[in-house]
């Protein structure tokens, strides 16, 4: 086996798409210290990069990702302030603050903080074989990485409750019907289907508009809809007057693709 295909985290940039698959696969692609750092720093390659418009997250082998190892969860359980093999502090709730769309590609088994994962990215497709757990209360936990925030947001207070109260799967199809997933495909096809769905999406815009929309949608969370169509009026004129605004013009008058500016920044900070 090369030293490439036992990193935690495998990265493939073409078409203006960044592929990074969580790359456990004996392990369910369970998150340790280890792949969080790994996909720590693929994100902050992904969203440097000035080849890359999208990120589409993904697990190799049968699932997407079981949550946490279990090797992490014991150490906890035998002595919570003793030193561990921790989570390496992924940053979940960084994705939404990404300048670039990131999308979630689930099959199998998403549970746990890799459910918290498929949450933070900004679209989530599913296979046909997909399903959706939040253990916490099984557990004697609360509900991780925001979740109790964020999944009231996604799916309703009603739909959250059940599925963090409860702690039920949730089919593929379950979890479209609460729209916490966009599009299901089926499972012989899903990578294919999910990679080509994150390639029109890199075609679909100006990478600054595409980071601009983006932030709109989760800025206005926050906000109240006079707040909102206020700030939507002031970026209106703004994008008015921007070199993008002028290409697209131009192009659509000589019938020639776009030729936008990317969009880079870094995910991790320097120090």
């Amino acid at each position: 086996m090369s030293a490439a295909a036992e990193e935690p985290v495998l990265i493939h940039i073409a078409e203006g798409v960044a592929a990074l698959t969580l790359n456990r696969p004996d392990r369910m692609n369970a998150i340790n210290g280890q792949l969080s750092r790994a996909l720590n720093r693929a994100l902050d390659t992904a969203s440097r990069s000035p080849e890359v418009r999208v990120i589409l997250l993904q697990g190799a082998g049968r699932g997407f990702c079981a949550g946490a190892d279990a090797q992490v969860l014991d150490e906890y359980a035998a002595d919570p302030k003793a030193p561990n093999s921790g989570s390496g502090r992924l940053r979940y709730g960084e994705l939404m603050r990404l300048p670039k769309p990131v999308i979630a590609a689930v099959h199998g088994a998403c549970a746990g903080v890799g459910l918290a994962l498929a949450c933070c990215a900004d679209i989530r497709l599913a296979a046909s074989s997909a399903f959706f757990l939040a253990p916490f209360a099984g557990l004697g936990l609360s509900a991780e990485v925001g979740l109790g925030w964020l999944l009231p947001r996604l799916v309703g207070t009603g739909s959250a409750m059940d599925m963090l109260l409860g702690g039920q799967r949730l089919t593929a199809d379950d979890a479209r019907s609460i729209g916490l997933v966009r599009h299901v495909f089926p499972e012989a096809t899903f990578m294919q289907e999910a990679r080509a769905y994150a390639v029109r999406l890199a075609a679909s815009g100006a990478p600054a508009a595409l980071r601009l929309i983006k932030q709109q949608v989760y800025d206005a969370w926050g906000q109240d809809f006079a707040t909102a169509e206020e700030a939507a009026l002031r970026l209106t004129f703004q994008t008015l007057e921007s070199p993008d605004f002028t290409e697209a013009m131009a192009a659509r008058r000589q019938k020639r693709p776009p030729v936008f500016a990317a969009v880079t920044s870094p995910f991790l900070s320097s120090g």
